[in-house]
């Protein structure tokens, strides 16, 4: 056995009992499609960390979904659910249940929850690529949709408050 396959199988070992995460082919953006290969942008679902990218499987719904579904030489740029690490990767082999792919860089990107506006009753967070309003009592989303500032959520916050009635 290679290096490499024998670090595979050990990490494996490690991880067993964890469950192992799909990636939301919503959360795959065409950033753009040239005549050789497409390039992509990746948000991972939360609790995805580095070590999943050796799953071949986590790709399964995207390979399911004709418009987005990877082939050899694609480009990706996958992110962290916050966004607090990225990675670039070619796509090497492709089928139906998975992708497997080559990494060229893997880098930390930046705390993008970090210092993010809260009040008594709400808190942002910052996840796959949009800031969400959650309810500090119930740990809720206040919006189903996120927002693509963090000035947009605190506004849609404060305007969702309550109006003082006769004032």
């Amino acid at each position: 056995m290679t290096k490499q396959t024998v670090a595979a199988k050990q990490a494996a070992d490690i991880d067993d009992d964890r469950e192992v995460i799909e990636v939301d082919p919503r959360q795959v953006q065409m950033q753009s499609e040239g005549q050789v290969y497409r390039e992509w942008v990746i948000h991972l679902p939360e609790g995805a960390d580095k070590s999943d990218l050796q799953t071949p499987s986590i790709w399964k719904r995207v390979q399911g979904d004709r418009s987005k579904s990877l082939i050899i030489k694609d480009k990706l740029t996958i992110f962290s659910s916050d966004e607090s690490w990225f990675c670039e990767a070619r796509v090497w082999k492709a089928d139906r249940l998975g992708a497997h792919l080559r990494f060229s860089k893997i880098s930390e990107f930046r705390e993008a929850s970090a210092d993010l506006w809260s009040d008594e009753f709400h808190e942002l967070k910052f996840e796959t690529g949009h800031y969400f309003v959650y309810d500090k009592r119930s740990g809720a989303r206040k919006f189903a949709q996120g927002f693509l500032t963090e000035e947009s959520a605190r506004t849609a916050c404060i305007a969702s408050y309550p109006k003082a009635v006769g004032m």
